[in-house]
């Protein structure tokens, strides 16, 4: 989880999409406690507000 959650900072849009994605599958799953999946949600809200590349701003989490 925090390596996904680190991974969206990175310069490479693929390596971004890819993180958003783990994020969106671990919330899917019924595997984090309430404190992990608010982290979740709330970090990815900041990134994405800011992201230039479409495809990792349509990307689930």
């Amino acid at each position: 989880m925090f390596g996904a959650l680190e991974t969206l900072t990175d310069r490479d849009p693929d390596r971004r999409d890819v993180a958003a994605d783990v994020l969106g599958d671990l919330l899917r799953g019924a595997t984090l406690d309430t404190d992990s999946a608010r982290l979740v949600v709330g970090c990815p809200v900041g990134v994405a507000v800011n992201e230039p590349v479409t495809k990792v701003r349509a990307s689930p989490p």
